[in-house]
C-alpha cells in the first residue's frame, strides 16, 4: 500500500507533498519518497521507515503550524463553565467542563472541552445582538436557526447578516462571585438600560438562573400558520396568532394546547414544545463590523460530542478531518527509469509483473528493485519514444498490465505536466483544483488544506494536469468532462488536536459523529426517516425476498449487528457474508435481493468485487460509506453516507458506530416501506436514537477517570484474551477481540457465549482474561451463568454491564458500565469500553496505535 500526493503550481512542491504524505501516513507506510524538479533537474529522495526519516534527509522544518488556523475568538470572550463560573477564554488552560447545547433536545449539558490558541489575523469581526456581542475570526462558526423551517445551521462569521437569529443561553446556573459577573456585564454590554439595571441587581444579589427576555420561538408567524392551515387547522382557530413577527412564549404555549386537538400537526406541536422546554432563546443580529485585533492570539475550545459552547452568552460552534518486495530504500516509491527522466508512483498490484519483468530483462532492461511498480516505469519509458506524449506512454503502459493500479507519472521532458490514471479498484485518485495550481492525492485528507474542489477518477480513466487545469480521457483515448465535487469536510478534522493518537481522538468524537449521522434524517414527531439517496420504492421494498450484507473486517461485524435490526424491524431474511469469500461460491441472488455493502473508505477491493457480483445478478445495490465520492458510493443504487468525518486511525472506531446507526435508520425506512412498523413504534425507535449521542458522551466522560489505564496496567502482559457475547452482542465480542489484536498484537478470540462449552472452555485458567458482555437484556441470565462457569475454572472476568447492576459486581472481577438503552442500540454503547480497553493496552505495550504493523486503512488489493 502507499499514499500518493502530487502538486503542480508556484509553491514549494516538496513541502506540499510532505505535508500531504503526513496526512496519509495512517495508510501504513514502510518507506517514503518524493520526486521534484529542482534547478531544471528531476530529483528523487526516498528512505525506508516512517516519513520522519525522509523529512530529516530533506532537512525539512515541521509544517504542523499550517493546519487549522482561523476558527477562533478574541481573548476576552467569556465562557460559561458547567460549575457556574464565567472565565475569559484566554484564562482557560488544558481541559475544562463547559456548558454545551445538545442540538437535538436544545438542552444545555456539561461537556469536557480543550482550549487552544493560534496567531491572530490583523482584523476580526464583531457580531452584536441586543444583549451580547462576540468578536471572532471570519472563519469562526456560529450556530444560527432558519426562521422559516426551524433548522439549526452552522454559519461562518463572515456569512452572518443583520436579522439572522443566533442562539442565546437562558436558565444558566451562575454560581460565581460578583467580580466575575461584573466582568461578564462589562464584556457583553446592553443596549437597553432596563436590562443593564436588571443585571446590576443580579450582580449584587448573585442570584442563580438569570435569564434575559428574547424570542422564545424562532419561527415567523406567516409561514408557520400557512403550514398549519395546510395540515387542516381552521384559519379561524389561528386568528389569535396572526401577525408578521415571531410567536411569544405565551402564544407558543397556547398554540401547543390548541394543536393537541389536531393529530396531523403532531410534528409542529413537538417542535414548538422543544423550543419551550429548551435552554436557549433566540436573538436577531443587530450589526456585524470589522474591528482590529486587540491581541496577538485568538482562542478556541474543542468540545467533543456537541462541538459548541457558550461564548458571551451566545452558542458558538468550535473548530473542528509496497505490495511486492520487502521494505527497503530501493523498493520505496517513487521509481525512476534508467535515464532518470521518468518517475512513477503506484498504488495497487501488477498481477503479471513477473512475466513483464522477464520480457523487459530479455530486452536488456536492468531493474534496481524487487517491486512491481518498477515494471510500470520501464514500460512507460519504452513507450515514451517516437514523439509520443507522457500521457500516451502511460496509456500504452497500463494497457499491458493485469490487476488494479492507480498511477501518477512525471517526466523531465514535460516539466509542466502530471499524468494520473486509474485501472481497476486500486484505491482512489482525487484531482484537486486550486487557484493557478493543481493537486493529486490517493486520499482527500492529503489535499483538503489546499482545496475542496475535486474530481475522482473511475476505473480506466486518466487525467493530465497542468497549472491551468486538467483534461480527462478514458484509457481508450475518449475525452470526457467529469463532475467536480465540493467536499464539506474541514481539513482540521484530520489533525490529532489535543489527543495523543488519532484513534483516541476518533473514539472521543463518537458522540459528535453520531449526532452528524442522525442530523437531518429523522422527524421525532412523525417518526419519519429521511434517507434521500435510498431509491427503493414501496413496491420494490415489498417485493424483496432477502437482504444480503457484504463487508470486511470491522464493517462485517457492523453488519452482524444490523442483521438483528433488519430482521426485527423490516421482517426481511438477512445473510451476512465476508466480501472476500462471497463471489467464490455462486451465491443465490436475483432482482428481489437487496445487497448491502459497508465500507468506510468506499474503496475496499473485495467489497467492490462483491457489489459487482450482486449487480451482475440483478440485485439492488445499497452502500453505507464514509468517504464522499468513493467508488462504492458511485456504483451503488442506494447510498447512505456515514457523516463520521475523516477516520485516520487504521483501527476503525467511529465509522463502526456510525454504520450501526445508519443500518438502524435503513431498517426503520425499510420497515415503513414494507408496512411492518407502526407510527408509534417508529416514534419510539427514534426517541431511543435521539438519546444515543448524549449517552455516548456521558460514557466517554466517565472513561476519563482512569479505570482503563488501571486495567491496561493489570493485563498488558497477558498473551491471550477471550471475548464472549450472546445475541446482538456476539458481534461486539468479535469486534472487541479484533480491536485488541489489531493494535496491541495480543491474541484475542471472540466467541458466542453459548458455544463456550463446545471448546473454548478448555483454554480457561487463572491466566486467561475473559471479557463478557453482560448487559441487562433478554440473555442476561444466560450470560451470568457463563460468567460463573468461567470463574469456576479460575478465569478472570472483565464484564461490560449496565449501570446500576449491583448483582454482577458479585460475579465479575472488573466492571465496565454503560448507560441503559434499548436492545438494538445497546451495541453502540457496549463497544466503546472495548475500544478504550484495546487502546490503553496497546499504549501500555508501546505499540504503534494509529499504524499497526502489516495493516493499512484502505485495503485496495486482494
Amino acid at each position: 500500500m502507499c499514499g500518493i500526493v502530487g502538486y503542480i503550481g508556484e509553491r514549494n512542491a516538496a513541502q506540499i507533498i510532505m505535508d500531504g504524505l503526513r496526512k496519509l501516513e495512517y495508510r501504513g507506510y514502510d518507506s517514503a519518497g518524493v520526486a521534484v524538479f529542482n534547478g531544471g533537474q528531476l530529483q528523487v529522495r526516498k528512505r525506508v521507515g516512517k516519513l520522519q526519516a525522509l523529512a530529516e534527509s530533506l532537512q525539512e522544518e515541521s509544517l504542523d503550524g499550517h493546519i487549522g488556523i482561523g476558527h477562533c475568538l478574541a481573548p476576552d470572550t467569556l465562557i460559561q463553565l458547567a460549575d457556574g463560573r464565567v472565565l475569559p477564554i484566554a484564562e482557560i488552560e488544558g481541559e475544562v467542563t463547559v456548558l454545551s447545547l445538545d442540538p437535538i433536545t436544545l438542552q444545555l449539558v456539561p461537556r469536557h472541552a480543550f482550549a487552544f490558541h493560534h496567531h491572530a489575523p490583523e482584523t476580526l469581526l464583531e457580531i452584536r445582538t441586543p444583549s451580547s456581542s462576540v468578536t471572532c475570526t471570519a472563519e469562526h462558526r456560529m450556530i444560527t436557526i432558519d426562521a422559516e423551517t426551524g433548522d439549526l445551521q452552522e454559519r461562518r462569521a463572515s456569512e452572518i447578516q443583520p436579522g439572522d437569529l443566533l442562539l442565546f443561553a437562558r436558565r444558566v446556573p451562575v454560581h460565581s462571585g460578583a467580580e466575575s459577573l461584573q466582568r461578564f456585564a462589562e464584556a457583553i454590554g446592553f443596549s437597553a438600560s432596563d436590562k443593564q439595571q436588571e443585571l446590576e441587581a443580579i450582580i449584587h444579589q448573585k442570584r442563580p438562573g438569570f435569564t434575559i427576555s428574547s424570542k422564545a420561538i424562532p419561527l415567523r408567524k406567516p409561514p408557520l400558520l400557512r403550514r398549519l392551515v395546510a395540515q387542516g387547522v381552521p384559519r379561524t382557530a389561528l386568528r389569535p396568532f396572526k401577525g408578521k413577527g415571531y410567536l411569544t412564549e405565551a402564544q407558543g404555549q397556547k398554540l401547543v394546547e390548541l394543536l393537541k386537538t389536531y393529530p396531523a400537526t403532531e410534528n409542529v406541536c413537538t417542535l414548538l414544545q422543544r423550543y419551550l422546554d429548551g435552554d436557549v432563546v433566540f436573538q436577531e443580529v443587530q450589526a456585524v463590523r470589522e474591528v482590529l485585533a486587540s491581541d496577538s492570539s485568538v482562542y478556541d475550545l474543542e468540545v467533543p460530542g456537541t462541538e459548541n459552547f457558550i461564548a458571551n452568552g451566545l452558542i458558538s460552534h468550535n473548530s473542528r478531518w509496497a505490495t511486492h518486495g520487502k521494505p527497503s530504500e530501493r523498493n520505496a516509491h517513487p521509481h525512476a527509469d534508467a535515464t532518470g527522466q521518468v518517475v512513477v508512483v503506484q498504488n495497487g498490484i501488477v498481477e503479471n509483473f513477473r512475466e513483464l519483468r522477464a520480457e523487459l530483462e530479455a530486452e536488456g532492461v536492468q531493474f534496481k528493485s524487487d517491486t512491481d511498480t518498477e515494471v510500470i516505469v520501464h514500460l512507460v519509458s519504452l513507450h515514451y519514444q517516437g514523439g509520443r506524449s507522457l500521457a500516451e506512454a502511460v496509456r500504452l503502459a497500463l494497457g499491458q498490465l493485469r490487476g488494479p493500479s492507480a498511477v501518477v507519472a512525471l517526466s523531465s521532458r514535460e516539466p509542466g505536466t502530471l499524468v494520473a490514471a486509474r485501472l481497476g479498484n486500486a484505491g482512489g485518485v482525487a484531482v484537486g483544483y486550486g487557484d493557478g495550481e493543481m493537486f493529486i492525492a490517493s486520499d482527500m485528507p492529503a489535499i483538503l488544506e489546499h482545496t475542496r474542489r475535486m474530481v475522482f477518477l473511475e476505473n480506466r480513466q486518466m487525467a493530465v494536469l497542468t497549472r491551468d487545469g486538467a483534461t480527462f480521457s478514458t484509457l481508450d483515448g475518449q475525452p470526457f468532462q467529469p463532475e467536480i465535487h465540493t467536499i464539506p469536510w474541514d481539513p482540521v478534522s484530520a489533525a490529532k488536536g489535543k489527543y495523543r493518537h488519532f484513534m483516541q481522538k476518533e473514539i472521543y468524537e463518537q458522540a459528535n459523529s453520531l449526532t452528524d449521522t442522525i442530523r437531518g434524517r429523522v422527524d421525532l414527531g412523525s417518526g419519519e426517516v429521511y434517507l434521500e439517496e435510498v431509491t427503493l420504492t414501496p413496491e420494490r421494498a415489498q417485493g424483496l425476498t432477502q437482504l444480503v450484507s457484504v463487508a470486511c473486517g470491522t464493517s462485517y461485524h457492523s453488519e452482524l449487528v444490523g442483521q438483528f435490526m433488519f430482521e426485527q424491524l423490516a421482517r426481511l431474511p438477512v445473510r451476512v457474508d465476508y466480501a472476500s469469500e462471497f463471489r467464490y461460491r455462486d451465491p443465490v441472488i436475483d432482482d428481489r435481493t437487496l445487497l448491502l455493502a459497508i465500507t468506510q473508505s468506499g474503496e475496499t477491493v473485495d467489497t467492490l468485487a462483491a457489489m459487482e457480483e450482486g449487480r451482475d445478478k440483478g440485485a439492488h445495490l445499497a452502500a453505507i460509506v464514509n468517504v464522499i465520492g468513493s467508488q462504492a458510493a458511485r456504483v451503488s443504487d442506494s447510498l447512505i453516507y456515514m457523516h463520521a468525518g475523516p477516520e485516520i486511525g487504521v483501527a476503525s472506531t467511529k465509522a463502526f458506530t456510525a454504520s450501526i446507526v445508519d443500518q438502524y435508520l435503513l431498517a426503520i425506512q425499510l420497515g415503513t416501506l414494507r408496512g411492518t412498523l407502526s407510527a408509534d413504534r417508529r416514534r419510539g425507535l427514534l426517541d431511543d436514537l435521539a438519546r444515543l449521542p448524549a449517552l455516548v458522551g456521558q460514557l466517554l466522560d466517565l472513561s476519563r477517570r482512569g479505570i482503563y489505564e488501571e486495567l491496561a496496567q493489570t493485563f498488558f502482559q497477558h498473551t491471550d484474551f477471550l471475548y464472549l457475547g450472546r445475541g446482538i452482542h456476539f458481534p461486539i465480542a468479535l469486534e472487541g477481540a479484533l480491536k485488541l489484536k489489531e493494535i496491541s498484537y495480543i491474541h484475542a478470540e471472540g466467541y458466542p457465549a453459548g458455544e463456550m462449552k463446545h471448546g473454548p472452555i478448555a483454554l480457561i485458567d487463572e491466566q486467561m482474561p475473559v471479557v463478557a458482555i453482560a448487559t441487562q437484556d433478554r440473555v442476561y441470565d444466560k450470560m451470568i451463568s457463563q460468567i460463573e462457569q468461567v470463574k469456576a475454572r479460575g478465569g478472570i472476568v472483565i464484564a461490560v454491564a449496565t449501570e446500576g447492576d449491583d448483582f454482577i459486581t458479585t460475579k465479575a472481577d472488573h466492571i465496565l458500565t454503560i448507560p441503559p438503552m434499548s436492545d438494538l442500540l445497546t451495541p453502540v454503547l457496549s463497544v466503546i469500553p472495548l475500544q478504550l480497553l484495546a487502546y490503553h493496552v496497546a499504549v501500555r505495550r508501546g505499540a504503534d496505535v494509529d499504524q499497526p504493523r502489516n495493516l493499512a486503512k484502505s485495503v485496495t488489493v486482494e
